[in-house]
């Protein structure tokens, strides 16, 4: 579900001025990026976030290249949105000893981390930023480390946990530290330990480093940016009864917990739309089997997935692991949807309790079909909650994500005088 990479899209936040890149006054600051994936290629949120950073700070007077694990096998490419991509190859899965885990080259990706070097040698950045190195490797950003300003922010728990995202196999929460994941994490802190600024996008994400031991004066709190809410009116709910998810179709996700509470509905009219995709979608499909109100759409373009915004009632996020920063729930709330969800992880962020959205407890059905149900019937209610989320989530606009952001790269190259 990629963003559009138009041309039009660049130019939608106005160059600030006060920013790094006007005080050097002769030439444009060069902003260097890293991220595993990039669009126009399928991506999650995290990259998304890579994306729409990488088009605000161009729109601010840098200038932006992108080291992104893509299958383009030139070295780098000029696109239509100007930014430039160099691709660092991903190399072959990679099964390690512990638990089964699959690290992708997380440790360590010798190709990927060449693959780094080969950009900065190329594109002589002033500052690196990376976004997600699950492929690329959190190593190939701390060879520079102090050598050239550098900032991690973390879109989930890679600094402690392989797989991201404190969940185990099945989705269950981890709730101990086993051992072979301490010493990873603590690899990690070693790794980071000349990286300038650690960027964590919620409060329990900034807690989580805290407790594995980062500095607190490397640690900047600062939750995401959503694009394209500064001037969006709120839009109206529909009439009709419709329940909308949008994600991926992973145990962890909470997806099969949200069939098994619809299905308890007894209104004939409720509708729910699955949109995305997942190793569980054909467990799903089996589950959703026999009702003909659950439809199932699959992977949409992320430009796309806005008609089905507008066509929701609720908007469900039933997540069962710590979620850091989740998109969906910024997107609904920027649409002025309701969202029902669960108090877990960053979502407390995002979200005051009967306020700007409800938390069910995880896993519950009785109470995800009750808070779904009642949205479903009570319309003053469903409408005061969906303008509680917008206002609630204008909070995180792209300009002052932005301006932040740049605030944090001036603090970092003024300590560098």
């Amino acid at each position: 579900m990629a963003p559009n990479t138009s041309a039009q899209t660049t130019n939608a936040i106005s160059p600030l001025p006060g920013s790094p890149c006007w005080e050097q006054g002769e030439r444009q600051m060069r902003l260097l990026i890293i991220s595993d994936r990039f669009p126009p290629e399928e991506v999650g949120g995290a990259e998304r976030i890579a994306y729409y950073n990488a088009q605000a700070l161009k729109g601010a007077g840098w200038q932006v290249s992108v080291v992104t694990g893509t299958q383009d096998h030139r070295n780098h490419a000029a696109r239509n949105d100007g930014l430039q991509l160099f691709s660092a190859f991903r190399l072959a899965q990679t099964k390690v000893g512990f638990y089964g885990l699959w690290a992708k080259g997380a440790v360590y990706n010798p190709g990927a981390a060449a693959a780094v070097r080969r950009a900065v040698r190329v594109f002589q950045p002033d500052l690196i930023h990376c976004h997600v190195a699950a492929n690329i490797s959190l190593a190939s950003l701390a060879q520079f480390a102090p050598a050239i300003p550098t900032v991690v922010t973390f879109h989930g728990y890679q600094f402690e946990c392989p797989k991201g995202g404190l969940y185990r196999k099945r989705g269950q929460l981890c709730e101990d530290k086993p051992i072979a994941c301490g010493i990873y994490s603590r690899y990690n802190r070693m790794l980071l330990s000349k990286v300038d600024r650690i960027i964590a996008i919620s409060r329990f994400n900034e807690a989580r480093l805290l407790q594995a031991g980062f500095e607190r004066e490397r640690v900047v709190y600062l939750p995401n940016g959503v694009p394209s809410i500064e001037d969006r009116p709120p839009e109206p709910l529909p009439q009709t009864p419709a329940i909308l998810y949008v994600g991926q179709l992973e145990a962890h996700k909470g997806v099969s917990w949200l069939i098994r509470s619809f299905s308890r509905i007894s209104d004939p009219a409720a509708t729910l739309t699955l949109v995305g995709d997942g190793r569980e979608k054909e467990k799903l499909r089996g589950l959703a089997e026999g009702d003909r109100r659950i439809r199932m759409v699959g992977r949409v373009p992320h430009e796309q997935v806005q008609e089905y915004y507008k066509a929701s009632r609720i908007v469900a996020v039933p997540s069962l692991w710590h979620e850091v920063m989740n998109t969906v729930i910024c997107e609904a709330q920027a649409w002025s949807r309701p969202v029902v969800t669960t108090g877990l992880g960053g979502n407390p962020d995002l979200i005051e309790d009967g306020v700007s959205g409800v938390f069910v407890p995880p896993g519950d059905e009785s109470a995800l079909t009750a808070a779904l149900t009642r949205l479903l019937h009570d319309e003053a209610g469903a409408l005061r909650l969906a303008l509680g989320g917008y206002a609630h989530v204008r909070q995180f606009s792209m300009r002052r994500h932005r301006d932040a952001l740049l605030s944090v790269y001036k603090e970092i190259l003024d300590e560098r005088l």
